[in-house]
């Protein structure tokens, strides 16, 4: 190996535009038995492919975005004479995704927070729904995309979480000074049918041009 400067060496293994932020995002749910979504984006990598028939917006969200959060859980197999485990299991591993929609008369959200199914706009522009004590535990597919780069050069991604349900359900203020807003929690559930719990793509012409040098390997043609 050629030794090099701490500048070199510093350049050869570090790289900046591995280093992404999101400009953009949206989330999609729609019914459990709705339709996989395909590719992400088309063949010039400068367009979003459109999803199946079911998966609607839930609109505008906050500042703080799509949060994917895990958590593990892990038990470890002391023994005698070792301050350290011989062996430690993985026991727990829950995958969850939070955000806060901002247009809470929106039908689909006010539908997923409450957990029913919304009657129709009377002719009068009048809507009357109510909750059971009990509401249904509904099942859901998720999609969530972000967008960094540019117009010219856009980096894509999305998490496709193909069985969720709601568990943190929002509280709701009713004030001169805030925009109202519902802050949301699903959980992920794996999908014994398509035998993941999470599908995940990056694409986009700035991540084509990039995904070489970031380390990933490239299919010949």
């Amino acid at each position: 190996m050629t030794a090099q400067t701490w500048g070199a060496f510093q350049s050869a293994n570090e790289n900046a535009k591995g280093v992404r932020k999101t400009l953009g995002a949206a989330l999609f749910l729609a019914p459990e038995d709705a339709a996989v979504p395909g590719e992400l984006v088309d063949a010039t990598g400068l367009l979003i492919n459109e999803l199946p028939a079911g998966y609607l917006a839930v609109g505008l969200l906050s500042p703080d975005g799509i949060n994917h959060e895990r958590e593990t859980d892990s038990e470890g197999v002391p023994a005698l004479g070792h301050l350290s485990p011989i062996r430690e299991d993985v026991t727990g591993d829950t995958r969850s995704i939070t955000f806060t929609a901002l247009e809470t008369v929106r039908a689909n959200v006010v539908a997923l927070v409450e957990g029913i199914t919304l009657p129709e706009v009377s002719a009068a522009g009048l809507v009357r729904y109510s909750v059971p004590d009990f509401p249904q535990n509904k099942f859901y597919r998720c999609v969530a995309i972000t967008f960094d780069g540019s117009i010219t050069e856009p980096w894509f991604e999305s998490k496709f979480y193909p069985r969720v349900s709601v568990t943190s359900f929002p509280s709701e203020a009713w004030t001169q000074s805030d925009a109202r807003s519902f802050e949301i929690g699903l959980k992920a559930y794996p999908d014994s049918e398509l035998g993941y719990i999470k599908d995940e793509q990056k694409g986009g012409l700035g991540f084509k041009k990039n995904a070489e040098a970031l380390g990933w390997e490239i299919a010949t043609p």
